[in-house]
């Protein structure tokens, strides 16, 4: 493969599958996955020039940031927590302009590199591309995403179909390849559920994408609500109290105000395509645990 073009993926060891379906967002995009590249290694990693869409949350330190000059990035979809910024634009400022315009998923991210003279704009979330595989068949069943108990049972005492719980949190933490195969898996769900009631943005947007009615319950805006603007603006929210009160009927969902991109041909090709992707290679270091 001397010469090829390879193509990377970002991987995680974190304890969100969000974070993986977010990897498979990015996916669609690329012809072919020769490697997945782990988020908190892009500084270390010295395999051969990949390119890869740097779809990330930048939430912990960092050092892991600018990436290794073997990766050439395309800078969307990025977010940045406030903990990290000042770290982060004092060794990636020169980077980002270089390999920028960045995009950014959310309004405060964006309006931080505004600030700072880096060239940005306004991408969204790499989740909003994902499109309803028309081979999937729409069932009558409700997934309820890492919800508290009690919304949980009173979900079943209104439904008139089965409502199956599922979670994001991820332990123990699987190696990257494990990882990005349950991602498919949640899709596969959401896509063929009638709705799907989450506290996970990362449950709600790919559904939305996908066609699936979906409601996110109880974000916490003073803490959260930077990283979701911009994202949160086209998914429906109601507070728990609401929910429980019946302001949401969960029998028959209402329609969304958000319109998915729809090309029933290009789906169809575009899913058989991610089924048939085989992860050759998992970039590791004698650090890395997985």
């Amino acid at each position: 493969m001397d010469g090829a073009v390879e193509y990377g993926v970002l991987g995680y060891s974190t304890d969100n599958i969000g974070d993986d379906i977010q990897s498979i967002a990015s996916s669609r995009f690329l012809p072919s996955i020769d490697r997945v590249i782990n988020r908190e290694r892009l500084h270390r990693f010295d395999g051969p020039r990949t390119k890869v869409i740097l779809n990330a949350f930048f939430l912990d330190s960092p050092k892991h940031f600018p990436p290794s000059d073997r990766i050439d990035p395309l800078l969307i979809s990025m977010h940045v927590t406030p903990v990290m910024r000042k770290g982060f634009i004092k060794r990636s400022k020169e980077y980002l302009i270089e390999h920028g315009p960045v995009g950014c998923r959310d309004m405060t991210t964006l309006r931080w590199l505004e600030e700072n003279d880096v060239p940005a704009y306004f991408s969204g979330c790499l989740t909003t591309t994902l499109m309803s595989n028309p081979e999937i068949e729409k069932q009558d069943y409700i997934i309820a995403t890492d919800l508290p108990d009690e919304v949980v049972e009173y979900m079943r005492s209104e439904a008139d179909c089965p409502v199956y719980t599922l979670s994001h949190d991820f332990r123990p933490v699987f190696d990257m390849r494990t990882r990005l195969e349950a991602a498919k898996v949640f899709l596969y769900l959401y896509n063929s559920a009638r709705c799907v009631v989450s506290r996970r943005l990362h449950a709600s947007v790919p559904s939305l994408a996908m066609g699936t009615p979906s409601l996110l319950l109880d974000i916490d805006l003073e803490r959260f609500g930077g990283r979701f603007e911009g994202v949160r603006e086209h998914v429906r929210q109601m507070s728990v109290e609401d929910f429980l009160d019946g302001k949401y009927d969960i029998n028959s969902p209402p329609p969304q105000s958000y319109e998915p991109y729809e090309d029933p041909q290009r789906s169809r090709e575009e899913m058989r395509r991610i089924h048939r992707l085989r992860f050759r290679e998992v970039i590791r270091d004698s650090s890395e645990d997985t």
